[in-house]
């Protein structure tokens, strides 16, 4: 019996090496970290793979085909059909030494190539252990190896005392088998047995799902599964549950328990195998299916209708006169270009050769470029065999269409291409966009028109439109206005009652205008078609009569303008480009929306966009759009236990039925969150989840179908790759149920939790309005500190005062005892902390400078973000630049990965500042660099290449440092560069900011734990404010790495700053 190579996990410092004569798997860091579960992908609602049965057609004929895999080599298992159930396992180094596979092997790894081992990755947020801080929750470190013994996951003496062998194998099997942390991450480890019991804690309990998820440097790949011709993918036949390694198997065998809904299985004869002594299959481990929560199928014929879709991109770009003066035009060519020209397209392999001249290229990526004004603009781009244009011309043949009205394609050829065929006609046509509409005076906008073109070019292959708009459509199709009940009231004349109903009419904007968008989202989707938003209004727009649009409704609270008057002040905090706002127009952007919002797409916003100043920034984020790892056709369901139902779901999908997410297109940042709750009715209105009050039942996960003890979720994803694989990515993960608060509490990760709490404020505020989100924030935080301080403060606690930590989700998960009641406030103290940055952001401070684009824009990244970046969104973080050492003086600039050493930490508060220094601000939206008046002159000129501060230019200094060569130029471009690829995928735009300028205070609200115009309360004063139990000294800040520990200052003025 051999075991597949990621079998064994890396190891991460701090955490023990495998045990000679024991199973590596049970020493993983990675797989111990927390339950997890997978989604079964299901395809569309009469489809093969939704109906559970092969022969099914689509409404539109289409076929769901799916993503691809991603960046990550997959390794291959291919398992031949026979009466034999014979399998062919990989190779691996370690054999077999015993019925549980017990293996021998190398003791130790690096936790990444190149690394000794001694040094854990950095992470953002959190020091890493034993950093001094005292503060027990370092992100991003890999979980402790599985347990083993009495108390394995802290089980022992607290759920009822039980520590025999039946509980420790259930425990075992969830922290070896489940999904990895990059892929799912659950809010707590432990999940109560009962709605009254979760209501008492107030706690969220979900999963956030990431299903096509980078795999980080050290782990291992997603295996691929082949069952070859069998044509059979072994699943329950009642609930579609995928195979996964915590069913129950009974009878030799022969039979299967699935451990979702506990239907009995017969197991198909190719796949039989017997059982050892312990009831696990013989060939658990050769199997990854069997042995590993996160697996990939090669999906047979059964689940496509047609062949698998190739990557297709139509690019829409608006080339209307405000469009062509910010730039708008010339730098979405670019991106494109540069995406183009990168040989790192999905669906293109290069070979061969080293120069761009000498590349063998091979693809089926397909491509189609329209433009639009008042009218569509179509281009052929067929190369005619010329190895040129059409024809053999020197510009491209475009064919325009005034009748926007009732749109039709003017060829049925040469709109949408082969890339590799007519790579010379797209990238000259391309070329050619920006100097042939320069001159282009046209103000009228039909961009509902021109989409309703694009679907018409690709609807037969589906896949993705990147729309480039400057403002909305101003004739032709899917004109929108708002109505004049809203527009129409002028706050700043109005009286208090005016005032009163502010508030409302504020939600109001943050909510599409009509349903036409909506409707049109619909259609896309059924035509396998997603929609990439780049929303840039300009300052240069102008202003159109009678159009609704360049002037926002007369209204004066934080949604918008007032009478179409500039609203932000000069620099105030915008969304991704960092734009000032100055003149920005008004775009609605909430109604347009849905088009991304529905269709799986993405959404970037640049405020008051200029190509001097977001330019690159735009051509940066496409670039990384078309050649990060992408699915098409993709259809995800997210099932859950029987007694356990989905509550809410967040991110970008449209939701067919009752739980089928349709995914025109999903992507390696596509992620997905779930709440779940107690299904009263499926246990009998007793409020307790089936047989959830034994963890000892000696059937394993699942229970066989007697009393689950265990919650199981699977996530699956039926998607189609770049290279035309259709395949199944399946997540599974598991919960053990638990009677005992503190193993509840104990297992908390703060960061999913603050972060399904935000998502469910937005929620809250579009039904109600913004206050009520933000009161709902503040009496989550109350209501959870003093669940907290409960538990802490409890005998249990006390008498073990072990230290959590946040990859296991505590020392409960981790093995040997409980989280001690310190540990447990600290925990909180960081949800009160990621809470308060949430109040102070642009998400929902109450402030005038917060238009209502920027706000909808925000809600849409804090619904559809990774755990990390909607982390670093609430926690920005604050570095000094000026106490760089200069590379080559002694200093060491690197570390052990040859990968940039970044300054150490700061705390968010103006304290840390001096006059004499330059500190950079990021929270993986933007930088702001700010420079104090006193700093040296050596530093400008080394930088910034000036020798007063006078002379840096806050639009364009920030592309030039470095620019002088000096190793200390060279050193702060290295350190910013190494920010941007920490953040991705944002691209972070930098800009500079003097102290004494005018919008200086864009900076200073970034520093959350400072009193702020949008809240004037300190994170010491939050705390007294949220915690009734907190005591008056304010906590050791545990958040900053490199920092000593002790606390912070006792008075902290408003906006101080120690010059």
């Amino acid at each position: 019996m051999m075991y597949p190579p990621s079998q064994q996990a890396p190891l991460q410092p701090g955490y023990p090496a495998p045990v000679p004569g024991t199973n590596p798997a049970l020493q993983q860091p990675y797989y111990g970290n927390y339950p997890q579960q997978s989604v079964p992908s299901q395809p569309y609602t009469n489809y093969a793979e939704a109906q559970g049965g092969p022969g099914a057609t689509y409404s539109n004929g289409v076929t769901p085909s799916a993503a691809e895999t991603g960046a990550t080599k997959t390794a291959s298992y291919y398992y031949p059909g026979g009466a034999g159930g014979s399998v062919v396992p990989p190779p691996g180094p370690y054999s077999s030494s015993g019925p549980r596979g017990s293996v021998s092997g190398p003791s130790t790894a690096a936790p990444f190539p190149g690394s000794s081992g001694a040094v854990p990755p950095r992470t953002p947020y959190y020091p890493t252990a034993g950093a001094g801080t005292g503060y027990p929750y370092p992100s991003g470190a890999a979980p402790s190896s599985a347990a083993s013994g009495p108390g394995m996951g802290g089980l022992s003496g607290a759920d009822g005392g039980f520590s025999g062998s039946p509980a420790q194998q259930l425990l075992q099997d969830v922290q070896q088998f489940n999904a990895p942390r990059h892929f799912t991450r659950a809010a707590v480890a432990r999940v109560p047995h009962s709605s009254s019991l979760q209501q008492k804690l107030h706690l969220p309990v979900g999963l956030v799902v990431r299903p096509l998820a980078p795999v980080p440097a050290g782990f291992a790949e997603v295996p691929s599964v082949n069952f070859g011709s069998c044509g059979v993918v072994v699943r329950c036949k009642r609930c579609r549950t995928y195979i996964n390694p915590f069913v129950h198997w009974e009878a030799h065998g022969r039979r299967w328990v699935c451990n979702l809904c506990g239907f009995v299985n017969d197991t198909p004869q190719f796949y039989m195998r017997g059982l050892d002594d312990q009831g696990k299959r013989e060939d658990r481990f050769e199997r990854p299916e069997l042995s590993m929560g996160s697996v990939e199928f090669v999906a047979p014929a059964d689940y496509m209708i047609r062949p698998p879709q190739p990557p297709a991109y139509l690019f829409l770009i608006d080339v209307s006169a405000a469009a062509v003066a910010s730039g708008l035009v010339e730098s979405a060519c670019m991106g494109i270009r540069s995406a183009l020209l990168s040989g790192r397209l999905p669906g293109c392999t290069q070979s061969g050769g080293q120069g761009e001249g000498q590349v063998i290229e091979d693809g089926r990526t397909m491509v189609g470029i329209l433009t639009y004004d008042s009218a569509v603009h179509f281009y052929a781009l067929n190369g005619g065999g010329s190895g040129g244009l059409a024809g053999g011309k020197h510009r491209p043949q475009v064919l325009v269409m005034p009748e926007i009205d009732d749109v039709f394609l003017p060829l049925s050829d040469d709109l949408f291409v082969n890339y590799v065929e007519n790579k010379d006609a797209v990238l000259k046509t391309l070329e050619t966009i920006p100097h042939l509409w320069r001159s282009n005076t046209c103000i009228d906008n039909c961009m509902g028109s021109a989409l309703k073109a694009a679907l018409l070019v690709m609807k037969h292959v589906g896949g993705k439109i990147m729309l480039f708009s400057s403002h909305p459509p101003t004739i032709g199709e899917l004109v929108t206005k708002r109505s004049g009940g809203l527009a129409g009231a002028d706050g700043a004349g109005g009286g208090s009652r005016q005032q009163q109903q502010q508030p409302d009419r504020e939600v109001e904007l943050l909510k599409p205008a009509s349903e036409v968008y909506q409707q049109f989202a619909q259609q896309l989707t059924q035509s396998q078609v997603s929609v990439d938003l780049f929303i840039a209004p300009s300052s240069c727009a102008p202003s159109v009569v009678g159009s609704g649009y360049g002037a926002p409704p007369s209204f004066t609270p934080a949604g918008g303008y007032q009478g179409g008057q500039q609203g932000p002040a000069k620099g105030s905090s915008g969304a991704v480009g960092g734009g000032t706002g100055v003149g920005c127009p008004y775009y609605d952007l909430a109604t347009v929306l849905p088009l991304a919002q529905l269709t799986g797409g993405e959404v970037r916003y640049y405020a008051g966009f200029h190509k001097l100043q977001q330019g690159e920034q735009l051509e940066n984020e496409v670039f990384h759009i078309m050649t990060r790892t992408t699915g098409w056709e993709a259809v995800m369901r997210i099932r859950v236990s029987r007694g356990w139902r989905i509550s809410s779901r967040h991110g970008r999908f449209y939701l067919r039925g009752t739980d089928l997410f349709v995914l025109p297109t999903v992507n390696a940042d596509s992620t997905f969150s779930v709440l779940m709750e107690i299904d009263e009715q499926s246990v009998g209105g007793g409020g307790g989840a089936p047989g959830a009050g034994s963890l000892v039942n000696g059937s394993g996960p699942g229970g066989g179908g007697g009393g689950d003890n265990v919650v199981a979720v699977q996530a699956a994803l039926l998607y189609t790759n770049s290279e035309g694989e259709r395949r199944i990515r399946v997540h599974t993960f598991c919960l053990p149920v638990s009677q005992n608060i503190q193993d509840i509490v104990s297992s908390m990760d703060p960061e999913v939790v603050s972060c399904l709490l935000v998502q469910r404020a937005i929620e809250q505020s579009l039904r109600s309005k913004i206050a009520d989100g933000r009161v709902f924030l503040q009496t989550s935080c109350s209501q959870l500190l003093s669940v907290l301080h409960s538990v802490g403060s409890s005998a249990g606690a006390a008498a073990h005062p072990v230290l959590p930590s946040l990859p296991h989700y505590g020392a409960s998960a981790a093995g040997g005892g409980s989280a001690s009641g310190g540990a447990l406030v600290e925990a909180g103290r960081l949800v009160a902390l990621l809470i308060l940055g949430s109040l102070k952001s642009t998400a929902f401070r109450p402030l005038k400078d917060v238009t209502t684009d920027q706000r909808v824009f925000e809600w849409s990244r804090l619904l559809s973000l990774p755990v990390d970046m909607i982390c670093a969104y609430l926690h920005p973080r604050m570095l000094a630049l000026h106490t760089l050492p200069v590379p080559g003086e002694g200093a060491a600039v690197l570390d052990g990965n040859e990968e940039i050493l970044l300054p150490p930490q700061l705390r968010l508060t103006s304290e840390e500042m001096t006059q004499d220094g330059a500190y950079v601000v990021e929270n993986g939206e933007e930088m702001l660099l700010w420079i104090g008046r006193s700093v040296a002159p050596h530093w400008l000129s080394s930088v910034l290449g000036v020798q007063s501060l006078d002379s840096v230019h806050p639009d364009i200094a920030a592309s030039s440092i470095g620019d002088t060569q000096a190793p200390l130029g060279l050193h702060v471009r290295a350190v910013t560069e190494a920010l941007r690829r920490e953040r991705a995928p944002d691209w972070m735009r930098l800009s500079i900011v003097r102290q004494g300028d005018p919008h200086e205070q864009k900076f200073f609200a970034q520093l959350m734990e400072d009193r702020v115009p949008s809240l004037l309360l300190t994170f010491a004063e939050f705390l007294q404010k949220v915690d009734v139990r907190a005591q008056l000294q304010a906590p050791a800040l545990p958040l900053m790495p490199g920092s000593a520990a002790g606390p912070p200052p006792q008075s902290m003025q408003q906006q101080q700053r120690t010059y």
